[in-house]
């Protein structure tokens, strides 16, 4: 059995070699003989893949947006709970800040423990759990 190295050429589909519109029939063989031409007549465009570290280091920014975009949601969602029963948060940052946050461990209550008038309170510990 031959082990050899293979060299990999990723190339793009959305160049015009790619194009499909006048083909009825479509199959993987078709595809492979396509693709086997376009190398031979040096016509594949490759496309540059970044290194293994790049590529992580891009997934890790990629989950830190994820990450806000999750905790801006659930501040969102604690500000709405303030604002429909008429209380409010301090405004910006200091809503999140010492004096912030214990105010919403006040408020913060297992749902077990809420009036029927203040289910909003158990919600509101889902959100910040105290």
């Amino acid at each position: 059995m031959h082990r050899g190295s293979y060299q990999v050429l990723v190339c793009s589909p959305n160049e015009e070699a790619w194009k499909w519109k006048y083909v009825k029939r479509k199959t993987d063989r078709d595809d492979a003989l396509k693709l086997a031409k376009l190398a031979a007549m040096d016509q594949l465009v490759p496309v540059h893949v970044p290194c293994a570290q790049q590529r992580e280091y891009r997934r890790l920014v990629n989950y830190r947006h994820v990450v806000v975009r999750r905790v801006n949601r659930i501040k969102n969602n604690i500000r709405s709970l303030f604002a429909q029963h008429g209380l409010s948060l301090p405004r910006g940052h200091k809503a999140w800040s010492l004096e912030g946050l214990s105010q919403l461990a006040e408020r913060s209550k297992s749902l077990t423990e809420c009036a029927d008038d203040a289910l909003w309170c158990g919600e509101l510990a889902w959100n910040y759990p105290s």
